[in-house]
């Protein structure tokens, strides 16, 4: 089946790229940041923090509007929004000395330095524009003519980087972050050509960068479906009843439980009409629904009939609804949902394939009750 990445085209617009929010008791160790002038992708963090003894990546990516069709796990390692993966011995050692030769401290004054000098050549431009339009008059009078400056449009953000490293024994106090268009021009007063410190400190920074993508990128396509849901929830209500307390509130109906990601950490949180309970989870847990949830065979609630077969499902009218959704990153996401009491009695295997996307329904809100004081 494929699988669209369109909904990026829909949501990026008014997207706004937020801090990330390390897990409490981490430590930052490296932070690079990326937009890029362009289509498409354009937006990228990568993040090296430490916790508990180990060292871990999250490369976090967003999207100027939808540049491909997602259809397999290629695709799903180019284009995942988010990618956490733990590093090994090897990799950070390679990491440590990628760091160290960038050598960021000493690009970052040159860049400073290219950069004040930059300011000064555009204040002199300003200068001798200014002197160019100064008209005295026979009077002594001093006018300045005014001349219209032409702006370029720019249809995207300019492109950006930003540089963040507290790593003691490979790099510490290293922070900068700068901006530019890619046709913005030089002034007149500026001979040096391109802005080669610029172009030394972020061709590092792109560099260190790249090497952490490929990783993201070959441990997210070997785990395709891994890290991929970031919301399971499932919710009984409708019906005909209703129920108002003494003061005239109407009481809430149903149940729901659900488990979720919020800032690195998962919380299972249920409720049973008025009475609610939540409860913090690890990793473990939520790795284990992933991979029941990606067992689901959705299709059942409306399967595929052979040649002959007529489709016979009972449903009760104002029957209570129950409704799963299962949020993903890049995949799909799973919206489905039946009355309470629906049921297919004909053909025999459309029958069986319903009764067990149900059982295996139950079994995931059982598993996630099992963490709640309600049932």
């Amino acid at each position: 089946m494929k699988r669209l990445i369109l909904f990026f085209a829909i949501m990026t617009v008014c997207l706004s790229v937020r801090a990330y929010d390390l897990p409490e008791g981490s430590k930052l160790l490296y932070k690079g940041e990326q937009r890029y002038e362009n289509y498409g992708m354009y937006w990228h963090q990568f993040i090296v923090y430490e916790l508990n003894g180990k060292t871990y990546l999250v490369r976090l990516q967003s999207f100027s509007g939808a540049a491909e069709i997602v259809t397999d796990a290629d695709g799903i390692a180019r284009n995942a929004p988010k990618v956490k993966m733990e590093l090994d011995s090897k990799q950070i050692l390679k990491l440590r000395e990628a760091i160290k030769k960038a050598d960021f401290i000493e690009k970052i004054q040159a860049y400073n330095d290219e950069l004040e000098e930059y300011k000064k050549a555009q204040e002199a431009q300003r200068e001798a524009e200014k002197k160019e339009n100064m008209i005295i008059t026979e009077k002594g009078d001093t006018i300045y003519r005014l001349v219209q400056e032409r702006k370029t449009l720019h249809y995207h953000e300019p492109t950006m980087w930003s540089i963040n490293v507290e790593w003691p024994g490979v790099a510490n106090g290293v922070k900068s972050f700068g901006s530019f268009y890619k046709d913005e021009p030089a002034p007149k007063t500026w001979t040096k050509g391109d802005r080669l410190a610029r172009k030394a400190l972020t061709d590092a920074i792109y560099e260190v960068d790249d090497l952490l993508n490929e990783w993201a990128y070959n441990y997210k396509l070997k785990n395709s479906d891994r890290d991929e849901m970031y919301l399971y929830s499932f919710t009984i209500s409708g019906g005909m009843m209703q129920r108002m307390a003494a003061d005239g509130h109407i009481m809430r109906q149903g149940r729901k439980i659900s488990l979720e990601e919020k800032n690195e950490q998962w919380y299972v949180t249920g409720y049973i009409d008025e009475k609610e309970d939540t409860a913090k989870v690890s990793d473990e847990v939520a790795r284990k629904v992933e991979k029941m949830c990606n067992k689901l065979n959705y299709k059942a609630t409306n399967p595929t009939l052979k040649d002959g077969e007529d489709l016979v499902k009972v449903e009760a009218t104002d029957d209570p609804y129950w409704e799963v959704r299962v949020g993903y990153r890049t995949k799909d996401n799973i919206n489905i949902g039946e009355g309470v009491h629906t049921f297919i009695e004909s053909p025999k295997h459309a029958a069986k394939a319903y009764n067990k996307l149900n059982a295996d329904i139950d079994a995931i809100n059982k598993y996630l009750w099992g963490f709640l004081k309600l049932q």
